[in-house]
């Protein structure tokens, strides 16, 4: 079968179906819940009986990390997977499993992955990316240490990466808000950033843990 016949096979509401589950990848925040919703998603297109979604782990080609499940084991007839890459890189694998007793995995199952594939492959890709910036990221105490920062400073940056706005932190510190600006502007001198987006990109929002 080609792809032009599975497309005219797939109907209006199943094209509908993959564009909101595209949307998905993209929109839901939290990894593991994108990957489970995905999976749960899925089995509305694909018909299988359990599934592993890898994501590959820093450190070496094709090491795999973090795994999310769906319905466990069961007795394995045939899979199908795919291996998500992005720029040769790879960034993790799906692969669903059929139970003994049903037919095997079609092209047109395959198809519906295809589709998808590269919506996944970027979005974990650039989870890496995001990721290996973070682990560049310095925390407040070593900013401290660092930059020499005073103990009224130490306390405004971490308000500040707490989300708290100028008069939140000029109630909470009982301080005006004249004050509170040269002490940001002293922070910022300090740091060698200019604004609040370079502060969060610098700093994290919390201590390594140790």
């Amino acid at each position: 079968m080609k792809a032009g016949d599975v497309m005219r096979e797939l109907e209006t509401n199943d094209w509908m179906f993959l564009n909101r589950m595209i949307y998905k990848i993209y929109t839901v925040e939290d990894l593991d819940q994108m990957r489970r919703q995905f999976l749960e998603q899925l089995q509305m297109l694909v018909d299988f009986d359990s599934a592993d979604f890898y994501l590959a782990a820093p450190g070496g080609e094709y090491k795999l990390g973090a795994l999310i499940q769906l319905h466990g084991e069961v007795k394995r007839h045939d899979s199908l997977q795919v291996i998500l890459e992005k720029d040769h890189e790879l960034t993790g694998v799906v692969t669903l499993y059929r139970s003994i007793g049903k037919a095997n995995f079609e092209y047109s199952d395959m198809f519906v992955l295809d589709v998808l594939k590269d919506h996944l492959a970027y979005r974990l890709w650039q989870h890496q990316k995001d990721a290996d910036v973070s682990d560049h990221k310095i925390t407040v105490s070593e900013a401290v240490r660092m930059y020499e920062l005073t103990r009224r400073e130490h306390t405004v940056l971490k308000r500040l990466l707490a989300g708290e706005d100028n008069a939140q932190i000029c109630e909470q510190l009982m301080i005006s808000e004249n004050t509170l600006k040269k002490h940001i502007l002293n922070l910022y001198r300090k740091l060698g950033i200019k604004n609040r987006v370079q502060l969060f990109k610098m700093i994290r929002e919390k201590e390594k843990n140790t």
